[in-house]
């Protein structure tokens, strides 16, 4: 999961090139971008259910699923909201590292809850 994790991190910081290149060639990456982006997503899906259920006590998989879940919704909204923001305050550039940044304090994050 640090492999997926870090790699969606090197996606979103690579959009930020797209200033350096045509509007054609931007578009092109951009797609490759957002379709390995989706892969890694449900890769990184997969993994955290498993974790999540590796993690939880036994007769507790269920609430500690349904938390993931939630937490992840909440992250959606204050994502889009925050993001939506940056873009239109700073650019999508800082917008994408920012999500690279995120991306980074994850890898740590997961690394310290799963003992790796």
């Amino acid at each position: 999961m640090f492999l997926i994790t870090g790699v969606r991190g090197l996606l979103f910081a690579g959009v930020a090139i797209t200033k350096l290149l045509n509007p054609t060639h931007a578009m092109v990456l951009i797609g490759v971008v957002l379709i390995l982006a989706g892969l890694s997503w449900a890769f990184m899906n997969t993994a955290s259910s498993a974790l999540t259920l590796e993690l939880s006590p036994l007769g507790h998989q269920g609430q500690a699923l349904g938390g993931m879940n939630a937490l992840i919704g909440g992250g959606v909204v204050c994502g889009a909201l925050f993001g939506g923001f940056l873009t239109n305050t700073f650019g999508y550039y800082i917008s994408c590292l920012c999500a690279a940044g995120i991306q980074s304090v994850g890898i740590g994050l997961l690394r310290i809850i799963s003992g790796h």
